[in-house]
């Protein structure tokens, strides 16, 4: 009799406050998430906003070296304020795509006008591996 009970009413309340704890601590972290990818990602929006073809950003004379040169040190404080977020089976994808992006910013100079299009398409997928990681969390 006591185990019906058990089974019965006991059961299902630590079933529901378990699944009650879970629910508001799991949509927290989300929101923490999405917080700092949102932070991550406004480190990078000038530069993608100097690389692209598309906005209307003066760039005329600046190469697209000297665009990431400027802007890695923030770039990387923004990497590492962010590094604690990613999720532990991808911080090696995740150093990878940081290290791809910003270990030889030689990569990105060119000294032909006519390969400028392709270095900016270049960098601006190195900026796009990174930021992939800060993907919004629904």
């Amino acid at each position: 009799m006591i185990y019906k009970i058990l089974g019965f009413v006991i059961l299902p309340a630590l079933i529901a406050a378990f699944f009650a704890s879970i629910i508001p601590r799991k949509l927290e972290e989300r929101r923490r998430f999405n917080e700092a990818a949102n932070i991550f990602k406004e480190a990078f929006i000038n530069e993608q906003r100097l690389l692209d073809y598309g906005s209307h950003a003066k760039r005329v004379g600046i190469p697209i070296c000297d665009i990431i040169k400027d802007a890695i040190d923030r770039h990387e404080i923004a990497m590492m304020k962010f590094k604690p977020f990613v999720c532990k089976a991808n911080i090696d994808a995740y150093e990878k795509a940081w290290k791809d992006y910003a270990e030889n910013i030689e990569q990105y100079r060119t000294s032909r006008s006519i390969d400028i299009p392709d270095k900016r398409k270049f960098a601006l997928s190195r900026i796009n591996a990174l930021l992939k990681f800060a993907d919004p969390k629904h």
